[in-house]
């Protein structure tokens, strides 16, 4: 069975859009989507298989086939959605895979954000800080939830296979 027979068209569409949404998010949190960032979200939909969460992979092969590099979203409806998130989980999927896929999701806004900045600059800009920890805040995300396995590292690394 798939993971997307378990959702609505609607709710699918909100976690099929969710890393585009955080992409956006942490990418524009300076104002400017460079090249690296899209780069490296490029990479995200590419390497879709690397993940173990099979709603993770499943959403993002989805989103991968529609993906349009020249879409926007405005903060408001990026928020809005993003706060949809967890509650269409918890209504429809276990805590680990719900967690699972909240912590791809963090992971996919680092491994962007870490993608640009200079040689002697920090990576992340303060923007792209406060982006990833509100992504995290609507995400219903803890610290200590980013402490259990799968260990973020562990799904960064998946992305850069």
């Amino acid at each position: 069975m798939s993971a997307r027979s378990q959702f609505t068209e609607e709710e699918w569409n909100i976690l099929e859009s969710a890393p585009f949404l955080v992409f956006s998010a942490v990418a524009d949190a300076d104002g400017e989507i460079d090249n690296k960032e899209l780069k490296a979200f490029k990479k995200v939909l590419k390497n879709y298989d690397e993940f173990s969460n099979p709603l993770t992979t499943e959403v993002l092969e989805s989103f991968s086939a529609k993906y349009d590099e020249n879409a926007t979203i405005s903060k408001p409806e990026m928020e809005e959605k993003l706060k949809q998130v967890p509650i269409i989980l918890e209504a429809k999927v276990g805590y680990k895979d719900a967690l699972s896929f909240k912590k791809a999701l963090i992971a996919i806004g680092i491994h962007v954000g870490n993608s640009s900045g200079g040689i002697f600059s920090s990576k992340f800009s303060d923007e792209e800080v406060e982006a990833l920890k509100r992504v995290g805040l609507l995400l219903g995300v803890s610290e200590a939830q980013l402490q259990q396995a799968p260990s973020i590292k562990e799904l960064i690394n998946a992305i850069k296979r």
